[in-house]
This record gives structure tokens, sequence and C-alpha cells, in this order.
């Protein structure tokens, strides 16, 4: 077995938010609740044993499958058998908890999805394409964007979060498409041959649009009109 090594961190508004004590104040059943960030994010500073192997690529180590068996092993070690799952993940986590689900049917009874990426698109497909030539100047030009500004802004989104760019987090994300084909599969497999509960909760739009703008200084107009927009739609 590989060692794994998972730091705990700062989910504490959250696990404050969903604690027994708040939601559950009047029943006997008291939930425990289990944070963890993956190898190479947040506080756990440590990159994934795999990344170790002789021939991995670095930035391109591990895969989501090598993220769904850390997070088995560590629900092994703290829940030993009959685990009865809510994952509450973010981003990309939701891509690992979509497979957790389908690998490992029957632990899995619920799916809290907090601002989640898209699987099965890259990110430039949500704008219209900078390259080709029949792209309309009026698609793309605003009060806060001019064509200068969006080719740009463009090629920052791509080599930002297109599934070639690597990773700090040593994370494989260039066979996303081919794992999560469309939004509707792989098939989620709840409890008793039931589907699990699914909620999916999107950002502030306004906020996430100043947010990329002060990161990536991508125009306002352009994130709301495509990106926030055709999230929505891919859900």
């Amino acid at each position: 077995m590989l060692q794994r090594k998972f730091v705990f961190k700062h989910w504490y508004l959250l696990t404050r938010l969903l604690s027994p004590s708040r939601l559950l104040s009047t029943s006997s059943v008291k939930p425990s609740i289990l944070t963890y960030d993956r190898h190479g994010q947040g506080a756990t500073t440590s990159q994934d044993p795999v990344d170790d192997i002789p021939g991995t690529d670095p930035g391109y180590d591990h895969d989501l499958n090598d993220a769904v068996n850390d997070l088995h092993e560590l629900i092994q070690v703290t829940v030993a058998t009959n685990p009865k799952l809510v994952l509450v993940v973010g981003s990309i986590g939701a891509h690992v908890a979509r497979i957790y689900a389908h690998k490992h049917p029957a632990t899995v009874e619920g799916l809290l999805f907090l601002d989640s990426s898209i699987g099965n698109a890259e990110a430039t497909d949500l704008w219209p394409n900078s390259h080709t030539s029949d792209i309309k100047e009026s698609d793309v030009v605003g009060d806060d964007c001019t064509p200068k500004q969006y080719i740009e802004a463009y090629a920052t989104l791509g080599r930002t979060f297109n599934t070639d760019i690597k990773s700090s987090e040593g994370l494989e994300r260039r066979d996303f498409l081919q794992l999560l084909p469309k939004p509707s599969s792989p098939k989620l497999q709840g409890l008793n041959g039931k589907e699990p509960w699914l909620k999916v909760i999107g950002h502030d739009s306004e906020p996430s649009a100043e947010e990329m703008w002060r990161i990536s200084k991508i125009p306002k107009s352009i994130n709301r009109n495509y990106t926030q927009l055709q999230v929505f739609l891919f859900l």
C-alpha cells in the first residue's frame, strides 16, 4: 500500500454550516464530518506517492482515478464498514466525487457540488474562438472589452484552465473529457439501487466576474456572457 499523507485544513466555515448541532439539533443522528485537501492542494503540501513512480511526466503525474483511490483509502481508514457518505466538494473535486460514486456504488448517499467545474468541455469551448475568421466583433466587444482585450483574455483562459495545462498539483487533466464525456455519465450510483441526492450550487455571478478581472484581467462582460451562462447550460 502506498503511504498517504493528508493534512486537514480550512473547511472550517463549511463544517460550521454543516455541523450536526446546527442542522440536526432535534435529531439523534449525529453524522461525523471529515475534511481533507488533495495531494498538492491547500494545506496538503505533500505530492501524491504515485508521482514518484519512474516514468511519470511531471505535471501529469497522477489522474482522477488516483485521486479517487486516495479518497477511498482515507474513507476506509476512517469508516471501516458500511459507509454512508455525503461528499461535499468544490471545483475539480466534483469530478473526483462523480467517479467515486460510480466506482464505489452503494456508499454515496448524497453529493453537494460547490462551484463545480465542467468536465466535458474545455474552458475555451465556452467562448467564441478568437482564431476563427467567422468571429463577430459585436459578440465580444463591450464597454469594458476591446477586440485586443478579448484576444488576450481568450489566450489567458486557455493557458490557465484548459485541460492540457500542467498544474502544480500534478493532476493529469487531459483525460477529463474521456472520463466524464457527458454531465449525465458515468451514472451516479447511490444506496439501495437509488441515485444519490444531488445539489449543485454555483458562485455568485458579480463577485466571480470581479475576481476573474482582478486575477486574470478577463473583462467582466465576457465572463458574464459566456463563462457563467455556459456553465449553467452544461450542468
